[in-house]
């Protein structure tokens, strides 16, 4: 089971992923302008993108600019919009209770103290709840997605990041033998069971490859790596006998160029 810090990070993410897709499936290109925050707000996302370049360079950055809103700017925008979402979350003052007593959770200054085991709970239900629903209303056009888990979100350590709506990432970044690239995997199972990941520069390999539930995963680049198009895949099975695939139940891929050092 996850840890509630956890948790209110991955349905934060799941929130930001949702909104984005629908909005932008609707809305259009234009679609963060008439989110429905002040110009202001968006104003204050572009600034910290840009202080978030500036303090790491060399590495690649979330590119999406709304990662860079408070988790409070999220009510907002879909309440503006819920005609959009009503579908997947139902009538709106459910959902905003949820968000509510998330953002308490959340506040480090509401909490100065480890939460008590019913409010991990409640945590732990609510956000629960809200993937869940956010996966089923996927699975209306996706039946096979009541039966087998799914990547929700894979980040490498440049900030590139794999979404099921962008299953592979073109990063653009040149490597060298010796450097080491992390990923921070989340994954979501119908059955809210264990999940195994793993991690391999092949896009096809055979079941004896070892898996792990650690969802960080690392690539140690080699000489042997050097290539003009390298693609590292993540992959992710259930621990059930049955798979999406023959051996996996979701993969999404990272494009990578590896030049020797000299």
């Amino acid at each position: 089971m996850e840890d509630y810090s956890s948790a209110l990070k991955a349905v934060e993410n799941t929130l930001r992923d949702f909104i984005q897709e629908v909005l932008s499936k609707n809305r259009g290109e234009s679609w963060v302008e008439q989110c429905g925050v002040t110009p202001e707000r968006i104003e204050r996302w572009k600034q910290r993108q840009g202080e978030e370049e500036r303090n790491i360079r060399g590495r690649g950055i979330e590119k999406r600019l709304l990662y860079y809103a408070d988790f409070y700017d999220l009510p907002v925008i879909m309440k503006r919009h819920w005609t959009l979402f009503e579908p997947c979350f139902g009538k709106w003052k459910h959902m905003e209770v949820y968000l509510d007593r998330l953002e308490d959770f959340r506040n480090p200054d509401a909490h100065r103290r480890e939460l008590f085991p019913h409010e991990i709970d409640l945590v732990l239900g609510i956000t629960g709840e809200i993937r869940t629903a956010v996966t089923n209303f996927r699975s209306q056009q996706k039946p096979e997605d009541e039966f087998f888990p799914r990547l929700e979100q894979v980040t490498d350590s440049f900030g590139n990041v794999a979404t099921p709506q962008d299953k592979t990432v073109m990063t653009e970044r040149i490597l060298h033998p010796g450097d080491e690239v992390d990923f921070l995997a989340t994954a979501w199972d119908p059955r809210d069971e264990p999940c195994e990941f793993m991690l391999s520069k092949l896009a096809f390999i055979d079941n004896i490859v070892d898996w792990t539930r650690d969802r960080r995963l690392k690539w140690k680049v080699r000489d042997k790596d050097v290539g003009k198009d390298v693609f590292i895949h993540i992959y992710l099975r259930s621990s059930r006998l049955y798979h999406a695939r023959a051996w996996s139940d979701d993969v999404v891929a990272f494009k990578y160029m590896v030049l020797p050092k000299e």
